[in-house]
């Protein structure tokens, strides 16, 4: 298995992980936006690190900012600005 496949699976599980463990807690208890705002922030912040050490897989830059603009948004419904 060469290290493209390997980050390329690392990635796509640690992040069906953390939503699913989002989905979970939220199912069980009411969940507050910021923590989900947090995860969402930290998540795209350890894949931007995976990114920094192979810059060839210019992909994982989509996920970040995916990420990042859907933090940010939500932290934007969460103040009341939009």
């Amino acid at each position: 298995m060469n290290q493209q496949s390997r980050t390329t699976g690392f990635v796509s599980g640690s992040l069906i992980i953390m939503f699913g463990v989002l989905a979970l807690i939220e199912i069980l208890i009411d969940l507050d936006a910021w923590i989900g705002v947090a995860l969402l922030t930290i998540g795209s912040i350890g894949i931007y690190f995976i990114y920094a050490r192979d810059r060839n897989q210019k992909w994982q830059l989509v996920i970040t900012y995916v990420m990042l603009a859907i933090a940010g948004l939500v932290t934007l419904l969460e103040l009341g600005v939009l």
